[in-house]
């Protein structure tokens, strides 16, 4: 099953109008983010990280007009003030910042979501005012080899405890995503399976 498929199905089951799938950002993978978002389905998510980069804010408003006009759901990463200038959904916080990031999660003038590796680390989110999370790594993955994989089950465990929507995050593919539908997931996050999914022919 296709990263499409099976986030559009945990998406309905578990009944949330967040988007059912993420596409995150990483020029050193691809180099055009855009050329992805004007494939992804109407109602996709995306999460523009790159913090590096020089010209962010460029790139984040072209980004931004990008998604605006196939009907796509932008977010910022760490930078609530660019995410306002430029018109975007919300805004992406690193799991060490979730608690810097509190004021930014309470005004509610943008939908706020968290990277998160450890149950407490959630917990964390929900006391912050995140409204959904992105849990990794479910898999092992090529981005962090060196780090443990959850695994279905524990993964299914923190989901279904969690008191946030989550997110699959980290080595998620079309050969594994099904076993996700297992779990309370919202919905699948990811760099390289949407490239792949979205623009087979670019090497990620």
């Amino acid at each position: 099953m296709t990263l499409t498929e099976v986030s559009t199905q945990l998406n309905s089951i578990n009944n949330n109008k967040l988007p059912p799938i993420f596409f995150l950002t990483d020029m050193n993978k691809f180099k055009n983010p855009e050329v992805i978002c004007q494939q992804l389905p109407t109602g996709s998510g995306v999460i523009f990280r790159d913090y590096e980069i020089s010209d962010r804010k460029l790139r984040a408003s072209t980004l931004a007009k990008v998604c605006a006009e196939h009907g796509l759901i932008l977010f910022i990463g760490e930078d609530r003030d660019l995410a306002l200038s430029v018109g975007a959904d919300g805004v992406h916080y690193k799991e060490n910042t979730i608690t810097s990031a509190f004021k930014s999660m309470k005004d509610k003038k943008l939908i706020v979501t968290a990277a998160t590796h450890t149950f407490n680390s959630i917990l964390m989110a929900k006391e912050a005012g995140a409204d959904a999370v992105l849990l990794s790594p479910v898999f092992r993955t090529k981005s962090h080899p060196e780090a443990t994989p959850l695994g279905i089950s524990k993964f299914r465990d923190w989901t279904n405890r969690s008191p946030l929507p989550v997110y699959a995050l980290g080595g998620i593919s079309s050969d594994n995503a099904h076993k996700l539908l297992s779990t309370k997931a919202i919905g699948i996050a990811a760099i390289e399976g949407v490239i792949r999914e979205f623009y087979p022919s670019e090497k990620s």
